[in-house]
Parts: structure tokens; sequence; C-alpha cells
């Protein structure tokens, strides 16, 4: 089954409302070129985005983005865009809170990573993390 992360967002983007929280979704060149393919514009260059959402409510403010994988045992970090890698490092030198929301199709289990863990594993030269190794998370709850 082909997964290109829309079941993902719809159940990240329903549960933070349902929270009662403001997410804004950064457009991504799917939407862009979607959105101009039948104006006969054909592909448009569009510009990298920090991560898929700004999410925001009482007191909070964070980025999102948020990842689908059918692997099995891990989420592989070759499924970050350079975009969000720099975004990440950015947001952990300035202590911003930018977190990984992973989904596993399998088992529909959620996990979280926060940037802190992403460039600290990076730096150890890590390529990816074992779903025993990521922290499970409820969206509801979280």
């Amino acid at each position: 089954m082909k997964n290109d992360g829309t079941t993902a967002q719809d159940i990240f983007i329903n549960s933070m409302e349902s929270r009662k929280l403001w997410v804004h979704r950064f457009r991504d060149s799917k939407d862009v070129n979607g959105l101009n393919k039948k104006k006969g514009v054909g592909r448009v260059a569009m510009f990298a985005c920090p991560s898929d959402y700004l999410v925001g409510g009482s007191g909070i403010l964070f980025l999102a983005e948020v990842k689908s994988t059918y692997d099995p045992k891990r989420f592989s970090y070759g499924d970050i865009r350079p975009a969000q890698r720099s975004a990440a490092g950015f947001a952990n030198s300035c202590s911003f809170p930018y977190y990984f929301f992973i989904l596993d199709m399998n088992t529909q289990q959620w996990y979280v990573l926060t940037a802190q863990e992403f460039v600290s594993d990076l730096k150890a030269g890590k390529k990816s993390r074992s779903y025993q190794e990521l922290t499970p998370c409820s969206l509801m709850s979280w």
C-alpha cells in the first residue's frame, strides 16, 4: 500500500483541533502543484517549509512534522527532508519546541521524537530509531 502521509496528517489535525488547538498547515509542493495544475500552469517551484504544521493553544506553540511508516521495526531519518532537518536543528538551538509525530501504520501506534533527540542522534551518526527507542504517545492526551 502506498503511503503518502495523508492518513496520518488527517488524524493529527483532527486530534489537535478536537483539543481546541490552533493548527496552521504549511503548504507543500503537492498542494501548490495541485492547485495550479488545473489552471494550465504546470509544475510550480516551491520553497521548503520548516515542518508540516505550526500548532498553538493556551500557552503553547510548537512546530510539528507528521510522518508515517510501514517499516515494522524503525523510523528512518531518510524520511526527513533537508529543510526539516535544518529547522529542527535551528529550533533545538533556540530551545523552540519542534516535534516529529510518527505513526506506525502497521500498529496504528503514535510516537513522538523531539528535535533535541533528533539532533543528538544525527551528531552520533544514527540514521534511524527503533520503535523501542521512540516515545509512545496518544495524540489526545499529548
